[in-house]
């Protein structure tokens, strides 16, 4: 099952050109509540880095809601969340879920080994160290609320939802796929983790096209979150991390 309409192409660039500057607008307030109340030769704190991770989220929610009005869409006719039968959706996505994670580990774990050999430098993602940084229960609870609540809301909606569905009605079909799942990939800059995210954001699309709902590849990419998250916090630093 699909969608049940097309994205038009000119308001869907007015929101892809618009989601950038949101991005902008967040980080600059951040840096601004930075400056005005924190020593500069000290480290962030994990609560800004989670300020500014929701001000993004929520300015990315908002720039959707011109785009459904622009289409006279509801969120069901876009995304086609809780239809019928919905229970079974998710028992499907998260039993989808256990294989394909098992997967992004084993590429993850393969490419940290090739730039090893390779001498090429990688770090950790900063949500990664920020989360092995807080120090309190109220930090790790925000934290987590942002990794496996509204993360996975905000880069279905964006990537899934509607790049996929755009570069799908114009034929790339594979060719498109594998480009909105490389994209996806690259914004989380992280070299180590590119393959294995982008096998998710593939996955994630045909977890989509086979359900129809919009609910699977969010509950998918929660639970991968979730286990991601929990991971980082009961593993050694040193033996890496998760994508």
């Amino acid at each position: 099952m699909r969608p049940v309409r097309p994205w038009e192409i000119v308001p869907t660039l007015r929101f892809f050109a618009m989601l950038p500057l949101a991005m902008c607008v967040a980080i600059l307030a951040t840096e601004v509540i930075a400056r005005a109340t924190l020593d500069p030769l000290k480290s962030r704190p994990v609560w800004l880095l989670a300020a500014g991770t929701g001000l993004i989220h929520i300015l990315a929610v908002v720039l959707v809601l011109p785009l459904l009005r622009a289409h006279h869409f509801t969120w069901r006719d876009a995304f086609g969340p809780c239809r019928p039968g919905r229970l079974r959706v998710w028992l499907f996505a998260a039993a989808c879920t256990l294989p394909a994670m098992a997967a992004a580990w084993m590429l993850h774990e393969g490419c940290g080994r090739v730039l090893e050999l390779l001498s090429i430098p990688h770090d950790n993602q900063a949500a990664v160290e920020a989360v092995r940084n807080a120090g309190r229960g109220w930090e790790r609870v925000l934290l987590f609320g942002f990794a496996a609540l509204s993360a996975p809301v905000v880069e279905e909606i964006v990537f899934r939802g509607i790049l996929w569905p755009v570069a799908r009605e114009r034929g790339w079909g594979a060719r498109g796929a594998v480009g909105v799942g490389l994209f996806f990939a690259l914004i989380h800059f992280n070299i180590a983790a590119l393959v294995p995210l982008c096998f998710l954001g593939v996955f994630w699309i045909w977890l989509y096209e086979r359900t129809g709902d919009l609910s699977a590849p969010i509950l998918s990419h929660a639970l991968f979150n979730a286990a991601n998250f929990a991971w980082i916090l009961l593993a050694d630093p040193s033996t890496g991390s998760t994508p």
